[in-house]
């Protein structure tokens, strides 16, 4: 049984209808620069993750759909945060499905690694993924990079592209723990940078609504959360949960305390739209859509210091507009 929430809240905030903590550790690593290869000029970012059907038979025609939509906003940069291809991510399936889809995008699209790329854990090196993108996926060698937007004024808007599996899918690396690499990795990268707004992107969510076999957050993302809280990062944008939510801003522990980072879940790239079958953080949730297919349009303002966004559906809505400002106080 579907629990949905009472119609007044509804009509509020669902757009279904228009159909302190102790300091952390001290640097450990050399700072590894942002990928200069990754960075793009412009002003428009579509996100959107969880991708293409892979199945035998499985129907493309929601993932084209997706596709057409995304190339019509004419974005100067595309990340797709994670499972990209169903179910496993094959070299072949990412030739003859995904870049059937998105091959005449592929220069700008800034990927992310998601549980199927691993084939939930068959695959421990994501071998289709990384053939299909090689550096594009890895460009400091790692399978998570940062890389800037260059608006047309010359200010940048800085992404953190992160790997959210967590010793869970991948087994090796990297792990998601204060000292291990990546969490060190993201410490230095956002200390040497002097972005006034900066965006974070990964797959699994920290915080969601319950959909069929997933939960309501990653308790490990929870802590990478943290780091990102505590440098000033001002907005988290992942996948995995097949619909759209959008939160209002949250403390790594769940609560608003400040700091607080507001997300947006954007898994609605093709592969199925699946009911919420329980609300988690429901205080929280601003904006629902478990009904359409789409892409969050993001449009940057030339001075860095903000953006608008909103949900662009197939069926040709446009959903949950809303302004941010960036917080540069890193």
């Amino acid at each position: 049984m579907h629990h949905r929430l009472p119609l007044a809240l509804v009509l509020s905030v669902l757009v279904v209808s228009l159909s302190s903590q102790p300091q952390q550790a001290q640097l450990s690593l050399a700072s590894t620069p942002i990928s200069e290869s990754m960075s793009l000029p412009g002003s428009v970012v579509v996100v959107v993750g969880d991708l293409v059907p892979g199945e035998a038979g499985a129907p493309q025609v929601d993932a084209a759909a997706v596709a057409r939509l995304t190339s019509q906003h004419d974005p100067d940069a595309l990340i797709h945060v994670g499972d990209l291809q169903y179910y496993c991510g094959s070299t072949q399936l990412f030739e003859t499905r995904y870049g059937i889809h998105y091959g005449a995008m592929k220069p700008i699209i800034r990927p992310e690694i998601g549980n199927h790329e691993y084939c939930n854990g068959s695959w421990p090196d994501a071998p289709g993924y990384f053939a299909y993108f090689g550096a594009q996926a890895k460009p400091s060698g790692a399978s998570y990079y940062s890389w800037n937007l260059i608006l047309p004024s010359g200010k940048t808007v800085h992404f953190l592209n992160l790997n959210s599996n967590c010793l869970q899918w991948n087994k090796i690396a990297p792990g998601c723990g204060l000292t291990q690499a990546m969490r060190t990795w993201i410490r230095e990268d956002l200390a040497a940078d002097n972005s006034d707004c900066v965006i974070a992107t990964w797959h699994e969510p920290a915080f969601g609504s319950e959909v069929p076999f997933h939960g309501d957050g990653k308790d490990a993302m929870r802590e990478v959360w943290w780091t990102l809280e505590s440098r000033g990062v001002d907005y988290i944008i992942t996948g995995h949960a097949h619909n759209y939510q959008r939160y209002r801003a949250m403390h790594h522990d769940g609560t608003t305390t400040a700091p607080a980072v507001a997300s947006a879940i954007v898994g609605t790239g093709g592969r199925s739209v699946d009911d919420v079958t329980k609300f988690s953080w429901q205080s929280k949730l601003v904006a629902l859509d478990d009904r359409h297919f789409g892409v969050m349009k993001m449009v940057f303002n030339s001075t860095g210091t903000g953006w608008t966004q909103a949900f662009k559906t197939t069926s040709g809505a446009s959903l949950d507009a809303v302004s941010f400002g960036c917080n540069n106080n890193k």
